[in-house]
């Protein structure tokens, strides 16, 4: 995310454990793009995009996890997670905004 607020960089995740079913990120190639690249360009972590088989409904796990982030990363307010659902009939993703205490839905425009 820029100054702007703006998501400006998307780095695609080769998962650390490929499973058809649970999302493990390879969180050492993870940080070392956060912190040796986008560090030095300006561009702060804002959050990731995972898929789910059948919903785009945020789980407690997703919850969790995004918790988890946020108390690691003292610096950070929020995150933002978007949610693909693989099964629909077009690219579909739902986007929300959490923060330490609560999450919403978010009205995403996106620039191509």
């Amino acid at each position: 995310i820029n100054s702007n607020e703006e998501i400006v960089e998307f780095h695609f995740d080769k998962p650390f454990k490929p499973n058809l079913f649970e999302y493990c990120p390879n969180v050492y190639l993870l940080n070392q793009m956060i912190n040796e690249n986008w560090k030095q360009n300006n561009i702060e972590f804002a959050g990731f995009v995972h898929s789910h088989l059948n919903n785009i409904e945020i789980s407690q796990q997703d919850i969790k996890y995004a918790k988890s982030i946020l108390l690691t990363n003292k610096f950070m307010t929020y995150i933002i997670l978007g949610i693909a659902n693989l099964n629909a009939g077009k690219d579909f993703v739902k986007w929300y905004k959490l923060d330490r205490e609560t999450y919403s839905e978010l009205n995403v425009y996106i620039k191509k």
